[in-house]
């Protein structure tokens, strides 16, 4: 009767290229190994193998299939069951060690960006997020995407100023920029109420406290006296 590790053996191919033990045996739908181990129960092969071969997987951690060590191919790399090309990494690290080898590798083979513009020296900038993972950018597109905004915000400040020069300051109560949370206030952060001669409505049509603002003005002058 054989070993598990005989059979095992017969179940995978070695590569002179580059060292992986490619498996033969019955695989899942993502191309890993499978194998029957005590008890004939189905185990990954690329598992199995490390933890017989090298030792124990610690705890929250799965292999990872070290890119070069292994075939460039990621689905040959799969089937991979060489404990010398696996290393114990947290899920976190392994799913990013899979979208920089993978997306990197496919959006590397762009030469224009979605617009149409070409990738080259002149019209290329390197961007870095807070992962401090690096992209391309398409000058062309940065910069139409920043006048674009530019002239928005532009145009609102403008008509802005024109409601504002034509009907004159906001009289009738608080603007409609500050949101629901500030309308719904009936007295201003130290208790005094948004009433009557209290009520001061400023240039931009917000509310502000007559008697917070009377104090400031004493306090301020007081200030002065003494130095």
């Amino acid at each position: 009767m054989k070993t598990r590790i005989e059979r095992f053996s017969e179940k995978y191919t070695v590569d002179v290229d580059t060292g992986c033990w490619l498996w033969v045996g019955s695989k899942t739908m993502d191309g890993y190994g499978r194998f029957a181990a005590e008890n004939k129960k189905i185990v990954s092969a690329h598992r199995w193998s490390y933890e017989n071969f090298i030792g124990e997987i610690p705890k929250e951690m799965e292999l990872d299939h070290v890119q070069n060590r292994c075939n460039p191919d990621r689905f040959i790399r799969r089937s991979c069951v060489n404990p010398d090309h696996l290393e114990p990494v947290t899920h976190l690290e392994n799913m990013n060690r899979g979208a920089n080898t993978y997306i990197k590798s496919y959006n590397a083979r762009k030469t224009h960006c979605p617009h149409g513009h070409e990738y080259n020296k002149e019209n290329t900038t390197i961007v870095t997020n807070k992962k401090k993972q690096t992209s391309r950018q398409c000058k062309t597109c940065r910069r139409k995407a920043v006048i674009k905004s530019y002239w928005k915000h532009h145009n609102k400040r403008l008509e802005e100023k024109r409601e504002y020069k034509k009907n004159g300051p906001k009289n009738e109560g608080p603007s409609t920029h500050i949101g629901d949370f500030h309308k719904a206030k009936t007295h201003c952060p130290r208790g005094h109420e948004y009433a009557g001669d209290n009520l001061i409505i400023t240039r931009v049509g917000t509310r502000s406290c007559r008697t917070c603002k009377n104090m400031l003005t004493r306090n301020r002058r007081q200030k002065q006296k003494v130095e």
